[in-house]
């Protein structure tokens, strides 16, 4: 077995578990809402909102990341198993 065939099966299934142990749930409010909270003087649940949602963004942009590099590694591996990489 090659070493960027271990690294594969090395890869996959950490990502894969990553992957299917998430649920992701997201709840994104508008602008228009923060700014009647701040009206309102509510700042501790604007704040409170705004952080969250930026948490939520990282963590959304990273399982997206996860799965897009899952398809280029699974792409790669079969490639690699027909000897074939006129694609890259």
């Amino acid at each position: 077995m090659s070493r960027l065939a271990q690294q594969i099966n090395h890869y996959k299934p950490l990502v894969n578990k990553i992957l299917d142990s998430v649920e992701s749930r997201y709840f994104f409010t508008n602008a228009i809402y923060h700014q009647n909270l701040i009206t309102k003087g509510q700042y501790s649940d604007a704040n409170r909102i705004y952080v969250l949602e930026i948490i939520y963004r990282f963590h959304a942009a990273s399982l997206i990341t996860l799965r897009r590099n899952l398809s280029w590694i699974e792409s790669i591996e079969s490639f690699h198993e027909k000897s074939a990489f006129f694609g890259f």
